[in-house]
């Protein structure tokens, strides 16, 4: 008898922690704190795009691409702002200038390391 009440609580305790569970991350777009950071996300991808535009050609492009992309009218609906390292072109080339430079000193290391092993 003591063995089945035991089971039922256990099983009761579970499936309620699954429900809670559930309604945490029922709306995983919105603002709680457990939410998706999908701005942050999006700020990632965006960064990577224009170093790979601007390793294949070169910082004027890049710098049009962050110019364009800048000179756009923030949506009021989704309540996005222009604000941080990347709302000034003079900024955002000295990043990607300074992103350009770590990489070619990691390609740099791992060249000299592939060299001598041989």
């Amino acid at each position: 008898m003591g063995t089945k009440i035991v089971s039922i609580f256990i099983t009761t305790y579970g499936f309620i922690g699954l429900e809670y569970i559930a309604m945490e991350l029922d709306d995983p777009f919105g603002d709680d704190r457990n939410d998706f950071d999908d701005s942050g996300m999006a700020q990632l991808v965006y960064e990577d795009i224009c170093y790979a535009i601007y390793k294949l050609d070169g910082s004027e492009w890049a710098t049009r691409l962050r110019n364009k992309v800048l000179s756009r009218p923030m949506s009021p609906s989704n309540g996005a702002k222009k604000t941080g390292a990347n709302s000034s072109p003079t900024k955002a080339k000295a990043g990607l200038d300074r992103k350009a430079s770590r990489y070619s000193d990691k390609s740099k290391q791992s060249l000299k390391s592939a060299k001598s092993k041989q």
